[in-house]
């Protein structure tokens, strides 16, 4: 068929401990849209658009669905990994990262955040968090 349109890609990431999905939605063109998906009432909430890229394989939802740890790219080489709330994606804080190669999050079953890979520096360039950063790896309880 020409002339249609492709159709737009859905990364969903689901908390441990809570009814709650973060949806990851690729399209129109570059553009990312991030939605909560309460599962318990089977019902969305609109959040933040970016144009950039997204790595929905490289992000993680908290246990308790209130903290999403994403990795983003905004042009060519500026990557970071940061903490938001839920659809959003302001950064409560953020860490400058060494291209693709960072590999990503994970929450661990207590809560701890696990960030690994190539972070750049150890204190976040935006924003404060009590992690404990040790041989590149960022460790922090967000209980």
């Amino acid at each position: 068929m020409t002339g249609s349109k492709a159709a737009c890609r859905l990364h969903v990431l689901l908390a441990k401990n809570a009814d709650i999905g973060i949806v990851f939605r690729r399209g129109p063109a570059a553009w990312w849209h991030i939605l909560k998906w309460d599962l318990a009432n089977l019902s969305l909430e609109p959040g933040a658009w970016l144009q950039g890229t997204l790595y929905p394989a490289r992000s993680a939802v908290s246990n308790d669905g209130m903290v999403i740890a994403y990795y983003a790219m905004h042009g060519s080489w500026n990557t970071y990994l940061a903490l938001s709330k839920p659809p959003w994606l302001k950064a409560l804080c953020a860490w400058k990262t060494a291209g693709t190669w960072t590999t990503g999050a994970y929450f661990k079953s207590d809560g701890t955040l696990c960030a690994f890979g190539a972070l750049c520096e150890e204190q976040p360039f935006h924003g404060s968090c009590p992690f404990i950063i040790k041989d590149k790896f960022a460790v922090a309880d967000i209980s």
